[in-house]
């Protein structure tokens, strides 16, 4: 199995590496930070290299969480089972909270009290950067999850209106992926689950999705909200 400082190198491209830039240094360098759905830790490992004075990755799988514990080296890192519409945290206790692909598995219905929740941390004036599958069809229907279970995707100005309801101010909203982002999931899927190997054409992928991040897409809604200072 690999180490969480591995794991988390060998996922930093097309989305990830794009979510990473979008967010910014400025709102992990020396900021308290929550990372709801944190997954596998690949975003704690980058944060803790840019020198985030803490940050606390939650996620409600409980393997997940415990392997992470297992893993983790970094003191300013820390790992906890908790839900992304039930923070078991104070008002006001993070400068940042960051939160990628999680909103579209949350239980149908709770988007608003997820948008509320995440205000509710945040500290006056603090980030909240997000993404979550665009209402594409496109998007849809290279989307396995879309297929067969009808996996949430959200139009933007729905997005919006959740993080509005909230109290948020609205700094940032871009569309990003396309094409070679999702084939390489369906790629990534098949070599997987059907070759039981490595993603096939790995490194062409690579190259493919960070040039397709570069510029405007259609398959992912990325946003940077601000808590006001009022």
């Amino acid at each position: 199995m690999k180490r969480l400082d591995e794991e988390s190198e060998d996922v930093f491209f097309g989305r990830n590496k794009f979510a990473f830039d979008f967010l910014g240094n400025e709102a992990l360098s020396g900021k308290v930070v929550l990372d709801i759905g944190c997954g596998f830790g690949w975003l704690e490992r980058k944060a803790s290299a840019v020198k985030c004075a803490k940050i606390i990755g939650i996620d409600i799988d409980e393997e997940n969480i415990q392997r992470l514990i297992a893993e983790n080296t970094f003191a300013e890192v820390s790992f906890l089972k908790a839900s992304a519409i039930d923070l078991p945290f104070k008002e006001e206790s993070f400068d940042t909270v960051v939160s990628l692909e999680v909103m579209e598995h949350i239980p149908k219905g709770k988007e608003r009290k997820y948008f509320h929740e995440a205000y509710r941390v945040l500290k006056k004036g603090g980030t909240f950067c997000l993404s979550t599958p665009n209402d594409h069809v496109v998007a849809k229907l290279l989307d396995p999850a879309w297929v067969l279970i009808h996996h949430r995707h959200y139009k933007v100005e729905d997005v919006l209106r959740f993080a509005e309801s909230a109290g948020f101010s609205v700094e940032k909203c871009e569309l990003r992926g396309g094409l070679g982002e999702l084939i390489g999931g369906l790629n990534m899927y098949f070599s997987k689950w059907v070759l039981r190997r490595r993603m096939l054409f790995e490194g062409l992928f690579r190259l493919w999705q960070n040039r397709e991040f570069q510029r405007i897409g259609f398959s992912g809604i990325f946003l940077k909200l601000r808590k006001p200072y009022g």
